[in-house]
Order: structure tokens, then C-alpha cells, then sequence
């Protein structure tokens, strides 16, 4: 794990890709990450980046699971898991997906829209927080804790 905060502020889907990939490079099997923020500010876009670079492949990618709700990728290092809690209205939906099998010491989870059901996800959930901050940048911001309840 890193020793410091993620933040990085990226002007085009290439560089947050790379960015994803220094990101990935500081994943270990176990980890769960929540990407937070409002639509278009590059979750899945950095997702996608963190998925290639465990992977190997930039092929492999399958999109949002926005409606799928989980996507699963077999990466060399430990399965990685992405979720997408946009849809979800409960937290027994995320139960009923069987969160409790894919959040294990053994795989990596990806969480878009993880403030919707913070208190699902694991105390060691670390925490990145998306952000517009100009017509073609995002900020990539580790948060130290939970961000607040998304309503």
C-alpha cells in the first residue's frame, strides 16, 4: 500500500489510465476501493485504467457495470471485481449479489458509487474521490476516510 495519499490531477483518458496504472501498482489481493464522485468525473474511466493494469490487456475491459451491476476480470496478481452501486436502492441488493463472496482476502475490489452504501464496505476500504475540475481534467484524490453518505 502506499505511503502516501493518491492525487493527481489528469487532462485526457490516457493520462488517467497511466494514473490508474501507478494506482494499481499499489493494490495488493484484499483490497477494496471506493470511487466516489458525480457523474462523468472519470470513474469508470479509472477503473478501466486500474482493471488494464492488473490484466495486462486494455482489451479485456467489459464497461460499467452499471447494469450488470458486477463484472469480474482474472488478473495475475488476484481477481479484480468491479461494482457499480449507481442502480442499487438497498444494501440487502448488494448482499443478495453476494458481496460477502467477492469481498475476500483473495480478489480486489472496485466500487463505483461506493458512497451509496459506505457502511458496506470494508473498514480498510480506501477511499478515491472523483472530481471534475475542468472540461477535459479530473482529479484523482485518496481520501484519509469515508466520504459522507451520497444521497
Amino acid at each position: 500500500m502506499s505511503t502516501s495519499p493518491f492525487d493527481i490531477t489528469s487532462s485526457s483518458e490516457a493520462a488517467t489510465h497511466m494514473a490508474a496504472a501507478q494506482f494499481a501498482a499499489t493494490l495488493a489481493p484484499g483490497a477494496v476501493v471506493g470511487l466516489v464522485g458525480p457523474l462523468g468525473a472519470g470513474k469508470t474511466v479509472f477503473a478501466r485504467g486500474v482493471i488494464s493494469a492488473l490484466h495486462g490487456t486494455p482489451a479485456v475491459f467489459h464497461g460499467s457495470p452499471t447494469f450488470a451491476l458486477v463484472h469480474e476480470y482474472r488478473a495475475a496478481l488476484a481477481p479484480v471485481f468491479h461494482f457499480d452501486f449507481y442502480r442499487i436502492k438497498a444494501a440487502a441488493e448488494i448482499a443478495a449479489l453476494g458481496w460477502d463472496d467477492y469481498c475476500t482476502p483473495a480478489g480486489i475490489c472496485l466500487v463505483e458509487w461506493a458512497d451509496r452504501f459506505a457502511a458496506v464496505l470494508p473498514a480498510q476500504t480506501r477511499w478515491l474521490q472523483c472530481m471534475i475540475v475542468a472540461p477535459h481534467a479530473r482529479r484523482f484524490n485518496e481520501l484519509s476516510t469515508a466520504p459522507p453518505p451520497a444521497v
